[in-house]
């Protein structure tokens, strides 16, 4: 009989942002399974265009090691060295991929294997200090714009904005949950759009919320008229 073996690599911090005067972060991935664990590490660029995340290879940040091997139980450390100039006009953006390799030994056991995949965003900071409004990030310079079931969020600033628990609540108070766990994230200078389930009658007098970044609570999203 065919099996699939569930994945264990788990990988910490699903987040990294570099000051401007770090060259060095740590990754750490852990093997929670029974089964050794083979694994390899990606950088790259990351941009959006015509509201669509592009990632290219880049150079520009360094793993150490790349590929990897973590016995059942264990875990391995991984360097992210900086290569690039760390005198930064605008803040820039990567993508850590992190892929789940084939280890043929489980294979030869029973089969199926369930491969992850990790894509972890990852910032190279200026020396601009995120803006806070009322203990909460400034959505100053972010404009949020509601046509035909699509959301276009179009960030002006200087840094990126990341927004999860994004939900719709109606004129009586009603909140629907859209996205409860990450919806994306819009890099500093660039736009995403986003749909809206169509069954969702959003009204002039309704508003959408989302926690912006890692912030302790939502907050409102004003729609531009």
């Amino acid at each position: 009989m065919i099996q699939a073996h569930a994945a264990s690599l788990q990988v910490a911090p699903i987040l990294l942002e570099f000051s401007p005067q770090e060259k060095v972060k740590e990754l750490w991935l852990t093997n929670t399974g029974s089964d050794e664990i083979r694994g390899q590490v990606r950088v790259n660029y990351w941009t959006q265009n015509n509201n669509q995340d592009v990632i290219t290879p880049t150079k520009d940040l360094i793993a150490s090691p790349m590929v990897l091997t973590i016995p059942a139980g264990q875990r391995q450390l991984v360097r992210l060295i900086r290569s690039a100039n760390s005198n930064l006009s605008s803040e820039q953006a990567y993508r850590l991929i992190v892929d789940e390799l084939p280890n043929p030994k489980t294979e030869e056991k029973s089969g199926l294997q369930l491969l992850l995949k990790y894509s972890i965003p990852v910032f190279f900071k200026t020396s601009h200090i995120n803006a806070v409004d009322q203990g909460l990030t400034s959505l100053k310079g972010m404009t949020f714009k509601y046509t035909d079931h699509q959301l276009l969020v179009i960030n002006q600033t200087t840094s990126y904005k990341r927004f999860s628990q994004f939900a719709y609540v109606d004129s009586q108070g009603k909140k629907t949950p859209i996205q409860m766990g990450l919806m994306g994230y819009v890099l500093n200078g660039q736009s995403m759009q986003w749909p809206i389930p169509k069954q969702l009658n959003i009204q002039p007098t309704g508003k959408f919320v989302a926690v912006v970044n890692m912030d302790v609570s939502e907050q409102i999203l004003q729609l531009a008229h």
